[in-house]
């Protein structure tokens, strides 16, 4: 938006530009980028009170925890807060895994496709399917981007454990 302006004579006769408020040119601009770092400020804020937000779940039982997924995040017991049944569970190809747990903890695909475990975490990780699940595994993740595919033959719930806590994976195969 532009303001009017006019023609003002300064005392030693020059002219000089200056807004009809009075304001010239250079204190416009000033007020302009004063305005600016306010509202900049003041989004930054508002950015990193939303970050700080979403980094706090609920866990089970109503605590705070930061960083937990809290989508059937598992409870002290390693079982997750709700059954996982395949209705429920969220078409994946892959999980990631960290040091709080799996970025999912309820999961289903296909038999016969590539499934993907990812360590998403600096620290390694271990992996082992729980007894009764209708093929079993052991896995290490050593680094970060470590990556294991593995098909699965048989239809069926394979619950999945992270070695060392963490949360339990259950993978529902179709």
């Amino acid at each position: 938006m532009s303001r009017n302006r006019k023609a003002v004579v300064n005392r030693t006769g020059s002219q000089r530009a200056a807004y009809l408020d009075g304001t010239s040119r250079r204190e416009g601009l000033r007020r302009s980028i004063k305005v600016e770092g306010t509202v900049r400020r003041l989004c930054s804020g508002v950015a990193v009170a939303l970050i700080a937000l979403s980094g706090c779940t609920s866990a089970p039982g109503g605590t705070e925890t930061p960083g937990r997924p809290s989508s059937g995040a598992a409870s002290a017991g390693g079982t997750p807060s709700a059954p996982c049944v395949p209705a429920s569970a969220k078409a994946a190809v892959q999980v990631l895994v960290s040091k709080t747990g799996f970025d999912s903890t309820c999961v289903k695909a296909r038999v016969g496709k590539q499934f993907l475990f990812v360590n998403d975490s600096d620290a390694a990780q271990s992996l082992k399917t729980v007894a009764g699940s209708p093929e079993s595994f052991q896995v290490d993740l050593p680094k970060r981007t470590s990556t294991y595919g593995r098909s699965f033959s048989k239809k069926g719930t394979y619950e999945i454990e992270q070695l060392g806590g963490g949360t339990t994976l259950t993978l529902v195969i179709q």
